[in-house]
């Protein structure tokens, strides 16, 4: 048997240890990008569905012969913005109104762009 060999490669090396750590740190760095990039997500992602049921919780009340209430709409759907807009129906919807809702945040420094718009016919003024 050739002892020499057996002695000289003893333990672990110091750049074996530094590329494993370097190794783990990169991919510890990785995961949490990943996680941070998904929280926004989330965030993003709710704040869309919270606006599209703020919208249709509107266009239904508008439906339904509610008055517009922009205060009671800040109260339940804190930073959000709400517009409506009515226009007359044209062709087959003549006589009807055509309204168009649309939520934005209310936040500054926030894109004008609508996070949710709906549009829908409503006969208002009928019994």
């Amino acid at each position: 048997m050739n002892k020499t060999n057996y002695r000289t490669r003893r333990g672990v090396l110091l750049l074996e240890t530094l590329a494993s750590t370097s190794m783990i740190i990169l991919l510890v760095g990785a995961l949490a990008w990943v996680l941070v990039e998904y929280s926004n997500h989330v965030h993003v992602l709710r704040t869309r569905v919270r606006a599209a049921a703020a919208a249709e919780s509107v266009l239904n009340e508008i439906r339904a012969g509610v008055t517009d209430d922009a205060i009671g709409f800040h109260e339940r759907f804190k930073g959000l913005a709400l517009q409506v807009d009515r226009q007359p129906g044209g062709n087959d919807w003549s006589g009807m109104t055509k309204v168009i809702v649309r939520v934005r945040s209310a936040e500054a420094g926030e894109s004008a762009r609508p996070l949710a718009e709906l549009a829908g016919y409503v006969a208002e003024g009928a019994p």
